[in-house]
């Protein structure tokens, strides 16, 4: 699968727009594949594609709608190499808040950096 970013020009500040959001979203287009979970089991897995994110939420297109309320385990593809040379994907917990137009809200509770092995 070939990566797309979509670096933003300016963040979306919050309130603009009629937004009841608190923190700014930044538009980044990154792969990614999702499990959802229930009672720590996989129910389903997938993957998709983020269309924005912020340090709270995240907005993205997944490959099937998934219920609101749900648990759902992120892996997001990032841009960025450390040290040049080592791929890094931005782990994600998170709970689905609103689903529609081929479009999922996630509110996020934990994020973290993980190393995905060597660029090619």
């Amino acid at each position: 699968m070939e990566m797309q970013c979509i670096l933003p020009t300016r963040a979306e500040p919050p309130g603009s727009s009629g937004c009841r959001r608190t923190q700014n979203r930044y538009p980044l287009a990154l792969p990614l594949k999702w499990r959802c979970l229930q009672d720590r089991v996989i129910r389903s897995e997938g993957a998709g594609t983020t269309v924005n994110l912020s340090s709270r939420g995240l907005n993205c297109m997944l490959d099937r709608e998934l219920p609101v309320g749900a648990a759902v385990e992120l892996s997001i593809r990032w841009p960025a190499l450390l040290n040049g040379t080592i791929s890094l994907a931005l782990a994600v917990e998170a709970t689905v808040v609103r689903t529609g137009d081929g479009r999922t809200a996630l509110r996020i509770l934990r994020h973290e950096f993980k190393t995905a092995g060597l660029a090619r």
